[in-house]
């Protein structure tokens, strides 16, 4: 138990140290290869300050610096490093995140609207 919790606790108090181990933690997880793309992007900017030193100012200007990216894109590796400080227990961190993306729309082919017909009309009565 003991060299469990020493793996999955961050070594410092940089933002580095607590992605890093966060990742660790996480690796088992379908969306880790996703996450450590979002560490790519984000380390260096914020992997060597401490989470106390992040705020309004630093996201913005993170945002700047990943010009040509999307909201959401941004977003999703915001939204990591928010994850990794919150696991490391300061509670109440929060990045100031850009605006989700509005919902993209989605077609069904002409099979599928079949299919679902099919099924709608399998269903008499509810």
């Amino acid at each position: 138990k003991d060299l469990e919790d020493s793996r999955s606790k961050p070594r410092g108090s940089a933002i580095k140290d607590i992605v890093e181990a966060y990742l660790s933690d996480k690796a088992d997880k379908s969306s880790a290869p996703k996450m450590r793309d979002a560490w790519k992007a984000l380390s260096p900017f914020f992997g060597h300050l401490r989470p106390d030193q992040l705020g309004r100012d630093e996201f913005r200007a993170y945002r700047k610096r990943r010009v040509g990216r999307s909201d959401g894109t941004i977003r999703k590796e915001l939204g990591v490093l928010q994850a990794a400080v919150r696991w490391a227990g300061h509670r109440n961190f929060k990045c100031e995140l850009p605006p989700a993306p509005p919902p993209r729309d989605t077609f069904i082919t002409k099979r599928d609207f079949e299919r679902l017909l099919n099924a709608a009309k399998a269903q008499p009565g509810e």
